[in-house]
């Protein structure tokens, strides 16, 4: 749809209602009111182009501003808005598209764009391009708002690219305990108002309910009475129907969808801004229906969590490590955008929702070397932690440490180069941190105590492991832990009973020492 196309659709919202019969306005009646008239159009047209002047300046503003602060998420709400008051689609999937790259749209921002797509979109060509963005929403976030209009989008497309779209919704979105119902009915009227009543085609329908009986969802007693009466009326031409392993199957359901219920009623009645008491619900969900659910229910559920706790890093945590507990079988749910994700798109994801979680891009690291992923997949995701800013700097030490480790492990010690290799890393990271962080960075001195031990043992430096470890024992309040003192003493003995002895004879003489009775007895 063009610029004036789309003008036209939001003008026809504000034209006057014709006069009724017998009526005449003053425009109808003489050359004096047309002449009123015809001033007031100029004006409304020059007020128009004012504003639009204004709102193309406020855009490209806002585009500066989004130059100078790419991580400030209002500047793109903003320039998003913008976009939509201008009633310029050019200008709304170019602002879209500027804020996906920074950050995952929410289902809202989304829903507000996908709705003029699917209402313009006619060709066969055209509902394709709709579909793809119809699956990046669904890639975001799970969401069955954006879901039942992309069945809506079912409705207008040709039966190829319906079955597709349906073969992405029902096995994650039928699922939503309170709303998947809403699914399955948009799926069956789909499928009547394209396939028709013949016999293989309610045959079909029948099948369809059945899949849906079995899942605990809300109101399911509707759908049971639908179905009931489908087979009465149609019992000349349904086949393979099983009446007792169909009402076992809807019992069992039913008695799940009462023990779902009560957290699902919980949920929905928390404010929004109960986001820790949102996320310990879903937990307590979770723990408590684990044993009776699916594999893809439970997959369901830490979704939903994600969607409704998306900036608090441990839901996310939470649910990688069930799939790396329980891994989906892509191969099983090609058309799905929920089952055929990787572990590493889901930490993909929750790092665009949550860049300053160190927790994740450890997760990362560690599932990219489980998936036996080369150096260069791991230096990369270093050279992501560069352009994060922490606001503290023990994230950034827990990166770093879990780095080194990962080097440690891959090091080849007999090979000169790599020796090398590792120790320039160790003095990259504690130069980096002292320069971003200064004194700050690293008080407990974990990374120079780390590659202490490392030149103690398999680097075979001792000598420069006991100028790390003196410069650790050195630093902050580091020389009052005695814990850290027989460490110390114990990499020593690694050089002689008198370089231990010397170092006793020191610690002992340390001020304020935390545990003095524990360093004599040592």
């Amino acid at each position: 749809m063009s610029d004036s196309e789309m003008k036209v659709v939001e003008e026809e919202k504000d034209e006057p209602m014709d006069a009724p019969e017998g009526e005449q306005t003053e425009a109808q009646t003489g050359e004096t009111g047309s002449s009123d008239s015809d001033s007031m159009d100029e004006s409304d047209e020059e007020d128009d182009d004012d504003g639009e002047a204004l709102l193309i300046k406020q855009y490209v503003e806002q585009l500066a501003k989004i130059d100078e602060d790419k991580f400030n998420y209002d500047n793109y709400v903003q320039l998003l808005e913008i976009a939509h008051k201008m009633t310029d689609l050019d200008k709304i999937r170019q602002s879209a598209e500027i804020f996906a790259e920074a950050y995952p749209l929410s289902p809202e921002i989304w829903l507000r764009w996908l709705k003029i797509e699917v209402a313009i979109g006619n060709s066969p060509d055209e509902l394709r391009q709709v579909d793809r963005l119809f699956r990046r929403a669904l890639g975001d976030y799970y969401s069955v708002e954006v879901a039942q209009e992309y069945a809506n989008l079912a409705a207008k497309a040709d039966a190829e690219l319906a079955d597709t779209i349906w073969d992405a919704l029902i096995p994650a979105y039928g699922l939503h305990v309170t709303k998947g119902r809403t699914i399955f009915e948009a799926y069956r009227e789909d499928h009547l108002a394209k396939n028709g009543d013949g016999p293989e085609q309610l045959n079909r329908l029948a099948r369809i309910y059945e899949q849906e009986l079995k899942i605990p969802l809300r109101n399911m007693e509707d759908s049971h009475i639908e179905y009931k009466l489908l087979c009465e009326k149609h019992k000349a031409v349904l086949v393979d129907l099983n009446p007792e392993k169909f009402e076992r199957r809807y019992r069992q359901a039913k008695d799940l969808l009462q023990k779902m219920m009560p957290y699902e009623n919980r949920l929905a009645a928390l404010e929004p801004h109960c986001h820790q008491e949102r996320a310990d619900l879903y937990r307590e969900y979770i723990r408590e229906c684990r044993s009776q659910l699916e594999d893809d229910d439970l997959q369901v559920l830490y979704e939903r969590s994600c969607t409704d706790c998306c900036l608090d890093p441990t839901v996310w945590t939470d649910y990688l490590k069930y799939l790396d507990k329980y891994p989906p079988d892509p191969d099983e749910s090609e058309g799905s955008p929920v089952f055929a994700q990787s572990v590493l798109d889901v930490v993909n994801r929750a790092l665009r929702n949550c860049p300053w979680s160190a927790e994740l891009y450890v997760e990362k690291m560690r599932i990219c070397e489980r998936e036996k992923r080369g150096k260069a997949d791991i230096l990369k995701i270093m050279e992501e932690v560069a352009t994060v800013e922490f606001q503290a700097p023990e994230p950034a030490v827990k990166v770093w440490l879990e780095y080194l480790t990962y080097l440690r492990r891959h090091a080849d010690f007999e090979n000169e180069k790599e020796r090398e290799i590792l120790r320039s890393n160790f003095e990259l990271a504690w130069n980096q941190l002292g320069r971003t962080w200064g004194e700050l960075a690293d008080p407990e001195c974990k990374i120079l105590q780390f590659w202490g031990r490392l030149e103690y043992g398999a680097l075979k430096d001792p000598l420069k492991g006991r100028d790390l470890w003196q410069s650790v024992m050195d630093s902050s309040d580091n020389s009052t832990r005695v814990g850290l003192w027989i460490e110390y003493a114990e990499l020593e003995a690694t050089r002689g009973l008198d370089a231990v002895r010397k170092l006793y004879r020191k610690a002992i003489g340390s001020i304020a020492l935390n545990d003095p009775e524990t360093l004599a007895a040592a």
